[in-house]
């Protein structure tokens, strides 16, 4: 019982530790060339399995993303009517 708690305990560390790089990694992207946001996201992703706070950030930059995607589309189709 003790090494299930104990791998349970180094899987969160884990995570926490590659969600954190991750999302520093895209922080630094967006000043350089890379893509930034996509790694932000992808890393409040990883860390939204263990904090709450970043789980709801992740949440709301989807729900930003789609309806960013979705304006694109529309312009796109504007666009090709004219």
């Amino acid at each position: 019982m003790q090494e299930a708690s104990r791998a349970s305990v180094v899987t969160r560390a884990v995570r926490i530790v590659g969600g954190t790089a991750t999302t520093l990694t895209g922080v630094a992207l967006l000043v350089l060339p890379g893509p930034g946001i996509v790694l932000i996201v992808a890393g409040l992703g990883i860390l939204g399995k263990d904090i709450p706070m970043a789980a709801r950030l992740h949440q709301r930059a989807m729900t930003h993303a789609k309806r960013a995607a979705s304006g694109a589309a529309n312009g796109a189709r504007k666009l090709r009517r004219k």
